[in-house]
């Protein structure tokens, strides 16, 4: 039995935009895909992983309000090392404070 792309529910590739593609197994629960044009494989949908930008604001406001980063994981549930890299990013800490956030 042969299928076509339009009873897929992807129907084209997300690198050159054909309509010749195959379903190419499973990966982690997911239908893959390879393209006939490119060869390049891809599955239907993406999920962003990680935490959403207002959950990294959130976190560095709390800390720059005056929370201690443990205060802020009993809090929140986030690891320190994540939160500590956040702080980081967001340039509250400065270079002999950084060494005490490790």
């Amino acid at each position: 039995m042969v299928r076509s792309a339009q009873s897929m529910a992807c129907s084209t590739c997300p690198h050159c935009g054909s309509e010749q593609i195959n379903k190419n197994g499973h990966r982690r629960g997911k239908q893959n895909y390879r393209c006939k044009t490119c060869d390049r494989q891809f599955i239907e949908t993406y999920t962003s992983r990680g935490y959403s930008e207002e959950i990294k604001r959130l976190c560095v406001e709390m800390y720059r309000r005056g929370l201690k980063l443990r205060q802020v994981e009993q809090f929140t549930g986030i690891p320190r090392s994540t939160l500590s890299h956040w702080v980081k990013q967001a340039g509250l800490v400065s270079g002999a404070r950084a060494d005490s956030l490790r």
